[in-house]
């Protein structure tokens, strides 16, 4: 129920805000002292809103499998119709055109998941716990699926807690003679 709900939020929240991804954790800390590892991030994208120098954006970049909130430091608007961005995390030293694409000195707008409007601190903290303390697995295993003619797999969720040291797996079966 709790997960449904969360879901129908998030679903409602993307209508709303124009943005496929409304909230967003920020998990570098790079933007201290705007906002700080852990905080959650509300987001809006809708395209008449410009994007200014000043502004907190989140940026989708393809060789990164993150999100990055990071300051819009520079807007180049030479080309008509074209706007380009240049950013920044607060704490560091240089801008982000290391993180861009090899050759890439800008974003586009198709870069920008959303610009920041709002943060509720300390909320993403549960999220990184989760991602960072405990892991899932789950794992298909084919070599059986293909030496069986049912649709029979396995489930294997293995639980670690990297602190402790201590690890809990289970194997469930899922067809055939399974659930």
């Amino acid at each position: 129920m709790i997960v449904c709900c969360g879901i129908a939020m998030n679903e409602g929240l993307k209508i709303f805000t124009d943005c496929e991804f409304p909230l967003v954790v920020d998990l570098s800390g790079t933007m201290e002292p705007a906002f700080s590892r852990g905080d959650l991030l509300m987001l809006s994208n809708y395209t008449d809103e410009p994007i200014r120098s000043g502004d907190i954006v989140v940026i989708n970049i393809h060789r990164i499998s993150m999100p990055i909130a990071h300051r819009v430091i520079e807007v180049n608007e030479e080309e008509v119709g074209s706007t380009k961005y240049l950013t920044k995390g607060d704490e560091n030293v240089v801008d982000d055109r290391g993180l861009y694409e090899p050759g890439q000195k800008w974003l586009e707008r198709r870069h920008i998941v959303g610009k920041v409007k709002g943060v509720v601190p300390y909320l993403g903290k549960i999220n990184i716990f989760i991602h960072t303390n405990v892991v899932l697995k789950v794992q298909k295993e084919q070599e059986k699926l293909k030496r069986q003619s049912s649709s029979a797999c396995s489930l294997s969720v293995a639980v670690y807690f990297p602190r402790s040291g201590s690890c809990q797996a289970a194997r469930l079966w899922v067809g055939e003679g399974g659930i």
